[in-house]
């Protein structure tokens, strides 16, 4: 209804998606499968290669603010309770580290020699595996959201060991858009005060929203139409879209 073109997807070896080993998170190759993403994206008819958005949530809020310090096609990001990495600790990064990570992305390619697991992804009686997200409120939402009728969710995952030193935060100082966090002010996976510095390094036109809950109140009932609301109005300023005429 706002006149926008989009593509949603899963990430390889998720969900509906393709490729193995399944249950694999990989940033770097989620990275490189996003900027893909946008090349496929360009190429349909009607889509404007150079007014394109991004939007990530949690995990891949990061994505999504690396993306739009990659491709200047992005002339706008928003990033929902989104794993900004540690801005709080960029006084310490190496030389050279935002160059770094782009180029991994650039290149990555699942390594099945790095690959560690299986973990399960939150705390659930009986699976007798480590949980990568053990807060009480990650079981609830995924256990329930996983639990609906052709959720097609297990609650298992392979990482790599690449995973440990992902770091988004590199790519605040390089961002080439406007970004928009969205923000839980409870959050225990995505720390809010993370989130903050995030969006004071992110440059004059980036802003930031606060919702009171956890990291997955925006996910449903009237955090979730604030969270909707607030990115879609974000994107109708910084990219220019023509609203279809009423039949």
């Amino acid at each position: 209804r706002a006149g926008f073109a989009v593509l949603a997807y899963d990430h390889r070896c998720l969900g509906a998606s393709d490729g193995e080993p399944r249950q694999l998170v990989d940033p770097y190759v989620q990275v490189r499968d996003l900027l893909c993403a946008l090349d496929w994206l360009t190429s349909r008819e009607g889509v404007d290669g150079a007014q394109l958005g991004a939007w990530g949530s949690s995990y891949s809020g990061g994505h999504a603010l690396l993306a739009g310090a990659i491709d200047e096609r992005i002339k706008a990001t928003v990033a929902n309770v989104p794993f900004v990495g540690w801005p709080s600790r960029l006084s310490s990064a190496v030389p050279d580290a935002f160059e770094g990570l782009v180029a991994r992305c650039r290149s990555a390619t699942v390594d099945t020699g790095s690959i560690v697991g299986p973990l399960a992804v939150v705390t659930e009686e009986g699976t007798g595996l480590r949980a990568m997200m053990p807060q009480a409120d990650a079981a609830e939402w995924f256990l329930s959201a996983g639990g609906q009728p052709h959720a097609n969710w297990r609650n298992e995952a392979w990482v790599t060991t690449g995973n440990g030193d992902y770091d988004p935060a590199c790519a605040l100082a390089h961002l080439k858009c406007p970004a928009l966090f969205v923000m839980a002010t409870g959050d225990l996976q995505a720390p809010p005060e993370e989130a903050e510095i995030a969006h004071s390094l992110a440059g004059p036109h980036s802003a930031i929203i606060k919702i009171e809950g956890h990291h997955f109140t925006p996910y449903s009932g009237e955090a979730l139409q604030v969270a909707a609301v607030v990115a879609c109005e974000f994107f109708l300023k910084f990219l220019r879209v023509q609203v279809a005429a009423a039949e």
